[in-house]
């Protein structure tokens, strides 16, 4: 296989990725104060406050992970790395829909963005190629 086939073949692989990927992450979105009333919020300001730190705190966590996520690609590989990261971004992602209260999907939400670093990941294996 040629160089300007391979770069091209990782595009289209990279393109597939990151679109479920950002689609499961965003999908949540509209479904979200429905399911924190199902869990257990019983008034609207309440949903609000649980439904927006839900939200929130995986862009908090992606924050400081992301730069750890581009080391860690520095050091052991893009492609090892991006599959990593998006394997744990899809069990986080599963144990966000066996969440059974609005504390363990708030943690489950953050982890989902502990393993988030496959964008950066991605965007460096496409640089890189």
């Amino acid at each position: 296989m040629t160089t300007a086939n391979t770069w091209k073949k990782n595009l289209y692989a990279l393109f597939i990725s990151q679109f479920f990927y950002r689609a499961g992450t965003r999908s949540l979105i509209p479904f979200l104060p429905f399911f924190v009333q199902e869990l257990g919020s019983k008034n609207v300001e309440s949903t609000a406050l649980w439904s927006g730190w839900i939200f929130a705190a995986p862009f908090i966590i992606s924050f400081f992970t992301t730069p750890f996520w581009g080391s860690i690609g520095d050091k052991y590989g893009r492609k090892l790395t991006t599959l990593l990261s998006i394997a744990g971004f899809v069990l986080a992602q599963l144990s966000m829909s066996f969440a059974s209260s609005l504390t363990f999907l708030l943690i489950a939400s953050s982890i989902q963005e502990l393993f988030g670093g496959a964008y950066s990941a991605a965007v460096s294996l496409t640089a890189a190629n």
